[in-house]
């Protein structure tokens, strides 16, 4: 686990301590594995994201762009997007490797607490932070569909 602004890395099985590394200036709050398994996407609550491998430990990115804290981070299934939520109720979509903002999605009534894309990498789903969740397409935002 990850604890205040220091990332941590520890072995699955054994609890052991592999890794540690600063970065961040304030909590992380969200993290997700990349689907190869080399790297990690975290948010903050100073409205940042960065993109770490995990061979190394080094950070490859620094993603700005959100206005308050950074609560949710996905990668797509192919590795090459990472979708952002935060309480400023907006989406980022990134270019993995650029670490180039691809997309602001706006319109949210409410902040974005978690987010998920599907397994085709076709649809979002930012969580539920008004109450029902909303499947987007991730080009535009437009909405496919409402979960009541």
């Amino acid at each position: 686990g990850w604890t205040s602004d220091t990332r941590r890395m520890r072995d699955a099985e054994t609890g052991t301590e592999v890794r540690s590394r600063g970065g961040h200036t304030v909590d992380v709050d969200c993290v997700a594995w990349n689907p190869a398994g080399t790297g990690i996407v975290s948010g903050s609550g100073y409205d940042t994201v960065r993109i770490w491998d995990v061979e190394t430990g080094t950070q490859l990115q620094t993603l700005k762009g959100h206005k308050d804290e950074v609560s949710a981070v996905a990668w797509n299934p192919a590795g090459t997007r990472i979708v952002s939520g935060s309480r400023d109720k907006t989406l980022r979509i990134w270019d993995a490797e650029t670490g180039t903002e691809l997309q602001s999605l706006e319109g949210r009534t409410g902040v974005v607490l978690c987010v998920a894309w599907n397994t085709a990498g076709t649809s979002i789903d930012p969580g539920p932070g008004d109450k029902t969740p909303h499947i987007c397409a991730p080009e535009t935002g437009t909405q496919l569909k409402s979960i009541e």
